[in-house]
């Protein structure tokens, strides 16, 4: 078993490009905050501001990555979304969502677009 900071890494990494491919760009990536970290913050090819929990298991085992963001994740997002957006006020002009993407071993396995 490795470590997992690196593994978690990994995960984001191919996360990252994943949306690249799609189109979005990357304006920010392990943001901190005191509410937490924000994994990835990207623009679509839309415009909309997007605040992705990257999510990495081995397994779907009990849900795989998606079912470990919770309620109070997805709170803590919001709340440090406000702060990268209060600190970034030009992309605070424009739609935001926040997207769960659950990464395994051979890559994303899905894209939740909209979880709150």
């Amino acid at each position: 078993m490795g470590d997992t900071r690196e593994t978690g890494r990994r995960g984001e990494a191919q996360a990252r490009h994943y949306l690249e491919q799609r189109g979005y760009a990357v304006l920010g990536q392990n943001w901190h905050s005191r509410f937490g970290e924000l994994d990835l913050i990207a623009r679509s090819a839309a415009g909309m501001v997007v605040f992705v929990e990257v999510k990495y298991r081995a397994s779907q085992w009990a849900g795989g990555g998606l079912a470990a963001v919770t309620a109070a994740k997805l709170r803590k997002m919001r709340l440090a979304a406000a702060l990268w957006l209060r600190e970034n006020p030009a992309e605070g002009e424009r739609d935001v969502r926040f997207d769960v993407i659950d990464v395994g071993p051979d890559g994303v396995r899905h894209h939740v677009e909209g979880v709150w």
